[in-house]
């Protein structure tokens, strides 16, 4: 199953994500990747709070202590996780971002613990990359220097800053 955002009205193609869900190379689950190249620094797409729990789940992304949001587009659940990622969620103006150059086609991944301090299910990584972390569990299992080279969102740099000092 293929879904494309916006590509049902002109306004929303204009101004939404230039990325389509599609079947991953990663077994059989999906993923999202990129119609168009980006250029490192480029904003993606709007995202926004469809809803807000009080604990994670499998399909959340952390943005307080209690609030847990699934996210607005929908399909950018589709993204997966990568030690070595080319984009992130940018808490602070509600954009994606591309950390890097990123090709046409390419699949778009983030570093989970960059907006997890405890994963709802933690998990063995498999993304083989030199910056592999091994298990992902969230932010509050790895050293504030692992964490340091990552853009993280501001709460997970607030729990960093909070656990040094204590």
């Amino acid at each position: 199953m293929q879904g494309e955002l916006g590509v049902d009205d002109e306004a929303a193609r204009a101004q939404g994500p230039r990325a389509k869900v599609i079947l991953g190379t990663r077994g059989t689950m999906k993923c999202l990747k990129a119609r168009d190249a980006f250029a490192a620094g480029t904003a993606i797409c709007a995202f926004a709070a469809r809803e807000v729990y009080h604990a994670p789940t499998r399909y959340t992304v952390q943005r307080g202590l209690h609030a847990h949001i699934t996210l607005e587009p929908e399909l950018l659940q589709y993204i997966n996780h990568s030690c070595d990622p080319n984009i992130y969620f940018d808490f602070e103006t509600n954009q994606l971002v591309a950390l890097r150059d990123i090709s046409t086609g390419e699949e778009l991944c983030f570093f989970y613990p960059s907006t997890e301090w405890d994963m709802q299910e933690p998990f063995a990584c498999a993304c083989q990359t030199p910056r592999c972390t091994g298990q992902i569990t969230g932010a509050s299992a790895l050293s504030s220097g692992v964490m340091a080279t990552y853009a993280c969102s501001p709460f997970i740099r607030a729990q960093l800053r909070q656990r040094d000092v204590t």
